[in-house]
Parts: C-alpha cells; sequence; structure tokens
C-alpha cells in the first residue's frame, strides 16, 4: 500500500491511502484546488479514489467533501451524524452511504474497518485500512487512548496518530478556559506525552513506523512533539533512530510513504 497525508491540522484533514488496485481518503476538509494541488505534488492520481470515508462531522474534516464530492461523484461513507451534515451541505443523497460499523467494508482488494473514538463531536470514528497483509491504523481527534483503542494498533504496518498539544504551551497559552479545558479533557485531543506514551509502547509491541498528526499551529511545534517523544523512548531504552517516524503538516504533503 500507499500512504500520504495531504493536511492535518485545525485548518483541514485528508489522508490518501492506495492499494494496489483502488484508492481511498479519509477526510476531506481542506479546498478541492487546494487538494488537486497537494495531489498532483504528490503525483497523486484522485481519479484513481473510489471512496471517501469520514470521522466525524467537524468542519476541518468534511469542509472540502461537497466540492470534492461533485466533481469524482465517489461513494461518501461515515457516521450517522456526518452524512447528515454532509446531505445539508448539498452533497448528492445517492453518494452518502451509512459505515458498516460492525462489519466494515470491503472495496476491491482494501478492506476498512472502524472503531469508536472519544472525542467531542456526535460520533468519532478511527479507521483500519488492509490489503494484501498490509495494516494501516488512522485515528486523530480522540481525547485518550482506552485499552480497546490500543488493541487496534498492535499488528499495524503503520499508525496514524495524533499528537495535538504541548500542554505547558496550551496551559499557559491565549486560549480561554473553557476551550483549554475542553482540549485537555477526555473527549478533546491528545498531548504529545500521551502520544509518545502509546509510540513506545507500541514500538514494544513491534510497531516501528509512524505518523504523528493533528498538530496544534498555537499549541504546539514539531520540535515539542519530537523531543517529547525522544524522552519518552529513552525511558524504555528506545532509540528515536529506530523508528520511521513522520510529523504530518498543516500545509505541505508527507511523502508517499510505502507500506
Amino acid at each position: 500500500m500507499k500512504f500520504c497525508n495531504l493536511a492535518s491540522g485545525s485548518k483541514g484533514n485528508c489522508t490518501y491511502v492506495e492499494s494496489e488496485n483502488t484508492a481511498v481518503l479519509i477526510d476531506d476538509g481542506i479546498s478541492l484546488k487546494e487538494l488537486e494541488k497537494r495531489a498532483n505534488l504528490s503525483n497523486i492520481d484522485l481519479n484513481k479514489v473510489s471512496a471517501l470515508f469520514v470521522t466525524h462531522e467537524h468542519c476541518d474534516h468534511i469542509g472540502g467533501i461537497a466540492s470534492f464530492s461533485k466533481k469524482y461523484k465517489v461513494n461518501i461513507y461515515g457516521p450517522d451524524p456526518s452524512m447528515d451534515q454532509l446531505y445539508d451541505k448539498n452533497v448528492d443523497g445517492h453518494l452518502l452511504h451509512l459505515f458498516d460499523c460492525v462489519n466494515g467494508i470491503k472495496i476491491d482488494d482494501m478492506n476498512i474497518s472502524s472503531f469508536r473514538l472519544p472525542h467531542d463531536a456526535m460520533y468519532t470514528q478511527g479507521y483500519i485500512v488492509e490489503s494484501q497483509g498490509k495494516k494501516i491504523v488512522l485515528s486523530t481527534d480522540l481525547g485518550y487512548i482506552s485499552k480497546a483503542t490500543f488493541e487496534k494498533y498492535k499488528g499495524a504496518d503503520l499508525i496514524y496518530l495524533e499528537s495535538n498539544y504541548d500542554e505547558e504551551m496550551l496551559k499557559n497559552g491565549p486560549y480561554p478556559f473553557y476551550l483549554k479545558k475542553r482540549i485537555l479533557g477526555n473527549n478533546g485531543h491528545l498531548c504529545n506525552t500521551e502520544s509518545a506514551r502509546a509510540v513506545a509502547a507500541l514500538k514494544n509491541e513491534g510497531v516501528e513506523r509512524f505518523v504523528l498528526a493533528h498538530l496544534s499551529e498555537n499549541n504546539n511545534t514539531k520540535d515539542k512533539v519530537t523531543n517529547t517523544l525522544s524522552q519518552r523512548l529513552d525511558m524504555e531504552n528506545i532509540k528515536l533512530g529506530s523508528l520511521e517516524l513522520t510529523i504530518a503538516d498543516q500545509y505541505i504533503p508527507s511523502e508517499v510513504l510505502k507500506i
């Protein structure tokens, strides 16, 4: 499989996953013009996309879907609240499908399943994409990692995981108290410390490739993410260089990673 993050952050999210025979998008919160520009930079043919999967209904995850679906006419799958929001945005109802959270879905040579995430949307889910014995797990917008969620990560060839904020930057930053409380809560976002803890534990389970994502522009930096992770790995006697690590960007596509 191939993996490319096209946008990650509060101004829009979009991820491309390709198998031998097909491709899908996970979320689309950026404009069609910007999506096509970034896809072109990454040598991605959006005409290969056969479906789009929605994690939840927040605008930074669905804001670009109406224009994308109007041009590319692909089926869109997601939880019920997300489909309602897209219907209200005048997305063609024939393209909207409730995702089968029990059985998942098979598209050509790709199997996609989902799992619930704790976030302050009406319903948020992560996705597992599998093809030809390879497994990619995607989960952003979660307040904490439960034991059940951690189990979903095991055996992955690549994990796309949130590392949203540095706790000190958030607590000492300009956000109003109610917003800080929301982000810090169990239905908010995942901090660097908890993300690093999960990466270290998963490295001990044999997972080696990670894309850390959804960094806050106001409460985080790539250096903060890397330093926090390095400190945690040192505690576990793990070298940062033993990981294949990518930090996703709001404005620049990641490399196309071959899985």
